[in-house]
C-alpha cells in the first residue's frame, strides 16, 4: 500500500527509532525522515499532519491512541496495520469523527505483486536499500534466530528457493 502510494506521486513521510532503517528510507525516496526517539517527534510529525494514509510496521500497542491524542489522521484517512498483534484496541472516536479505517494486512495478492513488478520493472521503486541479506532456503533458521535475537542486523530478506547452500 505505501509503496504504491509512494510511486503515484505521494509525498511520504517516515518514521523509525533507528537511524540506520531512516538513512535506507530516505535512499529509497522518503522525502521526510523523523528518529522517533528525538524529543520533538511528535510535533515535528503533526507540523506535515494530518496525513491521508499512516502505516504502521511496528506493532507498538498504544500507536493508534497516539495517533489519535496527536491529531495525525485526515478525514476519510486509512491507517494499514503491517505489523501483527495478538489484540488491538483504538479510540473509537478516532475513527467515528474523521470516517477514517483501518486496513490490516496479513496476506498480499498476486495482484499485489504485479502492481509492485510493473513499478520495479519502470524503475519507480527500488528495492535494493532494504535487502540486507539474499539467503538460500536452507538458511532460514539462521535468519529466524537473528531476527529474534539481533533483530536490529537485518533489514530487507529474501529467502530464494532455487537454492541451497553450498
Amino acid at each position: 500500500m505505501g509503496l504504491r502510494r509512494r510511486a503515484l506521486g505521494a509525498r511520504v513521510t517516515v518514521s523509525d527509532v533507528q537511524e540506520r532503517r531512516l538513512a535506507t528510507a530516505a535512499q529509497c525516496g522518503a522525502e521526510r525522515v523523523l528518529l522517533a526517539t528525538d524529543d520533538g517527534f511528535w510535533a515535528a510529525l503533526k507540523s506535515e499532519g494530518p496525513y491521508d494514509c499512516i502505516i504502521d510496521a511496528c506493532g507498538v500497542d498504544p500507536l493508534l491512541f497516539d495517533i489519535h491524542q496527536h491529531g495525525l489522521i485526515r478525514h476519510g484517512s486509512v491507517i494499514g496495520l503491517v505489523a501483527c498483534r495478538p489484540n488491538t484496541s483504538f479510540p473509537w472516536g478516532m475513527l467515528h469523527l474523521t470516517e477514517a479505517s483501518i486496513e490490516v494486512s496479513a496476506h498480499f495478492s498476486i495482484d499485489d505483486l504485479q502492481v509492485v513488478l510493473h513499478f520495479l520493472r519502470r524503475g519507480v521503486m527500488r528495492i535494493e536499500p532494504i535487502v540486507s541479506h539474499v539467503i538460500p532456503v536452507t538458511e532460514a533458521l539462521g535468519i529466524y534466530a537473528a531476527l529474534r535475537d539481533r533483530p536490529d542486523s537485518l533489514l530487507g530478506v529474501i529467502i530464494d528457493w532455487t537454492k541451497t547452500a553450498a
